[in-house]
């Protein structure tokens, strides 16, 4: 059964101020009078999202800025439809980061963690995504033409919709035989179950612009 758990942080405000440890957990701060305490009180429960803390705002505001943000980190940042043409993210940390129809064409994504991130419909069209973690990202829908996925790690991603048409790499990607694809309960002639094949295989067949699906 889950239970929900309160973390009270109370600090002094003399000591740390709006920006010091108890912000760092995302809390609500009620301010008293005079040298009173500071009390955040933040729900932590299994079903609530992560909520983004104070370095990963000024991570944002940075790559925002600059349109660069190198092995920085950005978990679970708010994204969504951001304008990240060529962006360089290389090795920077983006778990569970929602990046929903961003714009990534071009981005240099090389050894990023994207684990879990939701990439729904977005725009990667001849982006670097060499050794990147792409494990349980959502791609559904994502544009991914000409995208150079080699070494990419793909075990539970979710491809379904997803345009991989003359992707580099992608024989040499990771985890493509545990990805998800659409179900299909009959195939149809232009359309290649993804059972018994390897990810080498499947990485062949979506290149080559091929519909796979699995129907178990």
């Amino acid at each position: 059964m889950k239970t929900s758990k309160i973390l009270i942080v109370g600090a002094l405000l003399g000591s740390t101020g709006a920006h010091g440890m108890a912000g760092r957990f995302g809390r609500l701060v009620a301010p008293l009078a005079g040298s009173a305490a500071l009390v955040g009180i933040a729900r932590c429960d299994e079903a609530s999202k992560p909520v983004a803390s104070e370095l990963v705002k000024e991570n944002v505001a940075t790559l925002l800025a600059t349109n660069a943000c190198r092995e920085c980190d950005l978990a679970g940042a708010n994204l969504r439809v951001a304008d990240l043409g060529w962006v360089d993210l290389v090795g920077a940390d983006l778990r569970v980061a929602d990046l929903y129809s961003a714009n990534l064409r071009g981005a240099n994504l090389y050894s990023a963690n994207l684990r879990g991130a939701n990439l729904t419909g977005a725009k990667l069209e001849g982006a670097y995504l060499i050794e990147t973690d792409l494990r349980w990202a959502k791609l559904t829908g994502a544009d991914l033409r000409g995208a150079n996925l080699t070494g990419a790690k793909l075990t539970g991603a979710k491809l379904e919709g997803a345009n991989l048409t003359e992707a580099k790499g992608l024989d040499r990607a990771k985890g493509l035989d545990k990805a998800q694809f659409k179900r299909c309960s009959r195939l149809r002639f232009w359309e290649y179950d993804k059972a018994g094949r390897s990810s080498a295989e499947i990485g062949l067949l979506l290149a080559a612009g091929k519909t796979v699906c699995q129907n178990d």
